[in-house]
Parts: structure tokens; C-alpha cells; sequence
């Protein structure tokens, strides 16, 4: 998979590279980027390989590539020479309709595939996944800055934007004015959860949960959310057509028959 990097990196200087996985995280995986405790309460292979990644790394950039995705070999030089804080190629999901893995937000809080695009465009989107993405240094900082850490009942921890902490003077709730919160709907309502802030002891122990799988999201949802609070728009750019590999390998063909072969 990586035979083509030195194409890839012909004009950049790449000091590390480590690998993660989206959607199968697998041990072995865990152990080639030295993750220390994977099965602690409250984390994920997933989650932790990320935030491993972020934490350990002082590169300008991170990329996250899986291991089931296949970008083309010009991907890499592509997405930084953008020069843009978060951008994703294009890949597909394995299922029937394979539609892209690149989302935009309804009005009900439920997020919709990026069905329509011109091919080769570069498209502002609410979410992507991250088997292809690039993001700049500065958007995990802001992340950083502008949220506090919490831990909730179940032992998993989370990032709360500082302006959706009700009271300070009671650092055990906050709200959020959105309908969909953590895997309610509650109309008109403000939904309040018991948390505590994350002790000193706790912050040895975790990673900074930039991604965290929660409610039964996986962690790319929640962390383009971050990314467009925090003021940095996300980037879609259709002309790195990724594989995505199963038992087969999806690409953009199969999209394509799947939306129109109906019609013949």
C-alpha cells in the first residue's frame, strides 16, 4: 500500500509516519504505532490510535490514511499543497448503494451523503470520514483551547466547547442547544448530563480525546463537529478518488452504477 510514498513525498519532507485505522481497528495496528493501554475503560482502538497519533506528533500536518483505503499516488503532495486547515479525498462505502463517505448536515441534525458533485471539484462539507484526510496543526490547537475535558458516568471522556458550560460554579453539567444530544432528540429542550472535569490523575492516564466514539458514533462525526465550531471549514476535494478495499474494492464506478444503473 505505501510501495508509491516516495512519489508521494517527492517535494515534502516526511519525518514520521504512523498508521491508524477509521472503521476496523485492529490490534496489531494498536501495537505498530505503540499504544500502551487500548482496552482502558472509556477509549477504542480507534479513538486511541488517533489521539495517539495527534498527541505524539509535532508535524504541521497530519495524515490520516486507513488501511482499507487506497488513495492515488499524487494524494498526499495534492492535499497539502491546498494549504487549507482540514481537507478528505473521495472514497465510498462498501455497502450496496456506495454512496461517498462525505456528509452534509440537515436541519434535523442528521447528516446525509454528499450524493451530487462535479467531478474534480472542491466542495465545503459538514463531516467526512478519515480513511484520506489532511489537517493542519493549528486545528487540533484550537480544539484544544477552545473546549474543556470532561468524563462521564460510564468512564469515557469528552470535549465540551467552554460557551455550552452552563454555570461555572457547577463544573459537573453542561448543555448544548442543539436538538440531537448524544443520541437524544429532545425538541425545545436543553439536555443536561452528569460529568465531572478530568483529574490531573485521569489526564496521565488519557490521551486528549480530540476522537472519541460515544453514543454509538464513530469518532469522525463528532470531530468534524469540533472543527466547524472551532471556525474552520472542511474541504472535500473530488478529484482524489480513493479505493476503498473489502472483499472487493469500491471506487467510484461503483457509485456511479449504483446511482444510475437503474436507468439504464
Amino acid at each position: 500500500m505505501f510501495r508509491n510514498i516516495r512519489e508521494w513525498s517527492a517535494d515534502w519532507r516526511v519525518n514520521h509516519i504512523n498508521m491508524s485505522s477509521s472503521a476496523l481497528p485492529a490490534t496489531s495496528k494498536n501495537i505498530a504505532i505503540g499504544a500502551l493501554d487500548p482496552y482502558s475503560i472509556g477509549t477504542s482502538l480507534t479513538s486511541h490510535n488517533r489521539n495517539r497519533l495527534v498527541v505524539q506528533s509535532d508535524a504541521d500536518f497530519i495524515f490520516f490514511i486507513d488501511h482499507d483505503t487506497v488513495p492515488p499516488v499524487d494524494a498526499l503532495n495534492k492535499l497539502i499543497a491546498l494549504d487549507v486547515p482540514m481537507v478528505a479525498g473521495l472514497y465510498f462505502h462498501k455497502g450496496d448503494k456506495h454512496e461517498p463517505i462525505a456528509y452534509m448536515e440537515a436541519r434535523d441534525g442528521l447528516y446525509a451523503p454528499v450524493y451530487s458533485y462535479y467531478p474534480g471539484e472542491i466542495m465545503e462539507v459538514d463531516a467526512v470520514g478519515m480513511g484520506c484526510t489532511l489537517i493542519r496543526r493549528d486545528v487540533f490547537k484550537a480544539i484544544r483551547d477552545q473546549h474543556e475535558w470532561f468524563m462521564l458516568s460510564d468512564g469515557s471522556t469528552i470535549l465540551v466547547h467552554k460557551d455550552d458550560i452552563e454555570d461555572r460554579r457547577f463544573p459537573g453539567k453542561f448543555r448544548t442547544e442543539k436538538k440531537r444530544t448524544y443520541g437524544n432528540s429532545i425538541d425545545g429542550c436543553y439536555m443536561v448530563e452528569k460529568v465531572k472535569r478530568v483529574s490531573a490523575e485521569d489526564e496521565e492516564r488519557f490521551d486528549y480525546p480530540y476522537f472519541t466514539m460515544t453514543h454509538g458514533r464513530t469518532e469522525d462525526m463528532p470531530f468534524c463537529e469540533m472543527v466547524r465550531r472551532v471556525g474552520f471549514p472542511i474541504l472535500l476535494d473530488t478529484s482524489i478518488e480513493c479505493e476503498h478495499i473489502g472483499e472487493s474494492s469500491t471506487d467510484v464506478q461503483d457509485f456511479i452504477n449504483a446511482k444510475y444503473g437503474a436507468r439504464g
